[in-house]
């Protein structure tokens, strides 16, 4: 404390001028003197003692252990007769520490899978972050250690594989430095497959068969099926029909897990030079046949083919494409058949299937039909002596070389040399369970400036109820590549009814102007 003797002449004020410290203040003070001057010439003069900080005085400031404690001192001012008292606030010191929580912490579900997201803690506690560490439960009781992920990891995430789809999993992450492991952040996620397609209103539902949808194909005697689960590297295609029609595939990978929209893996096409060349058969020749597979191509810019057999250009060629547009094709000697575009999704499974009955051609998807036309079953020249293959076209004869190659995943591929009836074809994708799928086309009812539409709820929820439903609109939905529009991104309803007054909230429906709908289920996992 500065100390300022008592003047002798009573009355006079001692005006004191203090100049303030600058820089960094060492953590021990020197002796400050205060001195003044007044206009009679009379001097005052305080001396302050010396003033330690000590690293252990508490304050709301923080510094390192090795860092210097500057304090903070201020003064007043005095007038005569009064001491003169400098304020001093010193800092604290904190011994490094452990990590804090991560941050943002979020989960995203998939099919027996949890997609971890996170960000770096608040504070590191004085030394870098090492690694984090993520633990599952079923319970948030009992926990277990699911990853360890370095802190170099960017963006910092992990994916939890090998889930049970509807089970509910507690997922905590922690972050460790050299003094040890943080508090965690937490959350909880159920994994599950998508939801599949809404139902057309009276699409109705059947029964799931034992076994499932391999037990739905067999039931129908196939000549050909190929189900496309075989192991990564393998060098055929194996038949599952028992007639041994076992294929050689040429840059076809296999194997990647939980790659199937029914569970297991799918085979993977790249686009340019993928196919399965198949032995040929007289089966699938000419008059009644059928044509399935599930497809998820990874664009719909050109034409690809699911399965063809015969040569391109050459009458006769039978099969069926994945056309420009999002298109579904059917072939007999020409194109006898074809859906709208964007009947077919890029990045998402489709079942897809062509029915060949007498002189009439009819294609489905996801276990409805969208579209027919008539052939000629004398295009074909009942010749069993030609290619086959799964994910091209044949540009010889003898099928080594092909065009318009599919890109993207297939699986569960099915030749039959019978027509099966809509009813069997939706069998077959009902009795797909989780598959997801595309948007389904629901019923709609013109108004003045409004349209209902309505559709039944999935046949498949995918693990997850449906949270609600979104609503996509288009006035040309007929072109080869049509342009969606988002009416609602979600509905946040179960409900199965919904009145679209405008293509956005801000415009209106145009009496006399057609529009195309599609309705796609959401649960928590996604659309």
């Amino acid at each position: 404390m500065l100390q300022i003797p008592t003047p002798t002449r009573r009355g006079l004020v001692v005006v004191l001028a203090f100049a303030l410290l600058a820089g960094v203040v060492p953590a021990t003070l020197r002796p400050l003197t205060a001195s003044a001057s007044t206009a009679s010439q009379q001097n005052a003069t305080a001396t302050s003692s010396s003033q330690t900080a000590d690293a252990s005085t508490t304050s709301g400031a923080n510094a390192t252990a090795t860092s210097p404690i500057t304090p903070t001192v201020s003064y007043g001012t005095s007038s005569v007769g009064d001491p003169i008292t400098p304020t001093i606030t010193y800092g604290t010191t904190s011994a490094t520490t452990s990590p804090s929580a991560p941050l943002s912490l979020a989960a995203t579900p998939g099919s027996t899978t949890i997609a971890l997201t996170w960000s770096t803690p608040q504070t590191d506690g004085g030394s870098a972050v090492t690694q984090y560490n993520v633990e599952r439960s079923t319970d948030g009781a009992t926990w277990s250690s699911a990853a360890t992920v370095p802190a170099s990891t960017s963006p910092l995430g992990t994916t939890l594989t090998g889930l049970t789809n509807g089970t509910a999993y507690y997922v905590r992450v922690s972050a460790t430095n050299v003094v040890g492991t943080g508090p965690a952040s937490s959350t909880t996620v159920t994994p599950s497959t998508n939801a599949s397609s809404p139902l057309t209103p009276g699409q109705g539902t059947v029964p799931i068969p034992d076994g499932g949808y391999p037990a739905a194909v067999a039931a129908d005697s196939p000549v050909g099926y190929w189900k496309l689960d075989e192991a990564s590297g393998s060098a055929s295609a194996v038949d599952s029909s028992g007639n041994s029609l076992n294929g050689t595939p040429t840059a076809v990978t296999f194997g990647t897990a939980n790659s199937s929209p029914l569970g297991g893996s799918a085979a993977s096409f790249n686009g340019t030079s993928s196919q399965i060349l198949l032995p040929r058969s007289p089966s699938f020749v000419s008059g009644d046949s059928t044509v399935e597979a599930w497809v998820r191509p990874t664009t719909t810019s050109a034409r690809q083919w699911i399965y063809a057999k015969g040569q391109t250009a050459v009458a006769g060629q039978i099969g069926l494409t994945v056309e420009a547009g999002g298109a579904l094709g059917g072939w007999f000697g020409v194109m006898a058949a074809t859906s709208s575009g964007g009947t077919i999704p890029a990045g998402r499974w489709t079942h897809v299937a062509m029915s060949v009955s007498g002189g009439t051609m009819t294609l489905y998807v996801n276990g409805t039909a969208v579209g027919s036309g008539p052939v000629s079953l004398t295009t074909d020249p009942a010749s069993s002596d030609l290619a086959e293959q799964i994910g091209s076209s044949a540009n010889n004869a003898a099928g080594t070389t092909g065009s318009n190659w599919f890109g993207g995943s297939l699986a569960h591929v099915a030749v039959y040399s019978s027509a099966l009836p809509a009813s069997r074809i939706q069998t077959h994708w009902q009795a797909a369970g989780n598959a997801p799928g595309a948007a389904a086309v629901p019923t709609a009812t013109a108004g003045d400036q409004q349209v209902r539409l309505d559709w039944a709820a999935p046949a498949s929820n995918g693990g997850s109820a449906v949270i609600g439903y979104r609503v996509e609109a288009s006035t040309n939905g007929s072109a080869a590549s049509p342009t969606w529009s988002t009416v609602v991104a979600n509905t946040w309803s179960a409900s199965t009814t919904f009145l679209v007054t405008g293509l956005t909230t801000a415009t209106q429906l145009t009496n006399g102007t057609a529009y195309w709908f599609r309705v796609t289920a959401i649960t928590s996992a996604g659309a």
